[in-house]
């Protein structure tokens, strides 16, 4: 059975970044979530972890948010909603590793993206496009790579010949003794 979610407004000064969590991310990226949290707001809730008071999940959203406050309430201590999870400390950090996954995630149409991307292009002072296509072109390059068949192993050797004339005795003797030889010109 799939627990049922518990928000609470928490201080900020309760939270604890998890000191264990493996999760970078670069200043391209930040400022592409910042973007993202500027049009959209805080949509996707922080996981805080009751037992601990580690957060589990939103590290880089709460900087953006320690950021803002700092920059428009002086960085005193302020509310946030969160998703309470109450876990010992060997769940909380599988539950972090599984929040950061991108084998839990679902993945574009790439069709369905384009045509959504196209209709909606224009119509925001930020680029849709540089916030979705870039990271869906990674993770498909990576699940094609994932998917192509092993390569059968190959051992070659590479002979340096001193004129052609020895690269043609060379090849010629190699192929008569059944050996699959190619020429290389460098």
């Amino acid at each position: 059975m799939i627990a049922k979610t518990v928000i609470e407004k928490v201080k900020r000064s309760a939270i604890h970044k998890a000191p264990y969590n493996p999760r970078t991310i670069t200043q391209a990226r930040r400022s592409k979530l910042a973007t993202s949290m500027q049009q959209f707001g805080m949509v996707e809730l922080l996981i805080w972890n009751r037992q601990s008071g580690n957060l589990v999940g939103g590290h880089q959203r709460i900087e953006l948010l320690d950021a803002e406050n700092l920059s428009h309430n002086g960085g005193g201590d302020y509310d946030l909603d969160v998703s309470v999870v109450d876990l010992p400390p060997d769940r909380e950090k599988a539950l972090n590793l599984a929040l950061n996954s991108h084998e839990i995630g679902g993945e574009f149409d790439e069709g369905a993206l384009e045509k959504l991307l196209d209709e909606l292009n224009g119509k925001f002072d930020f680029d849709l496009n540089s916030l979705i296509v870039a990271e869906e072109k990674k993770a498909t390059k990576k699940r094609e790579k994932a998917e192509r068949p092993p390569i059968d192993a190959t051992f070659e050797i590479v002979i340096r010949c001193t004129d052609e004339a020895q690269q043609e005795t060379l090849f010629a003797r190699f192929t008569q003794e059944g050996l699959s030889c190619r020429v290389l010109t460098l």
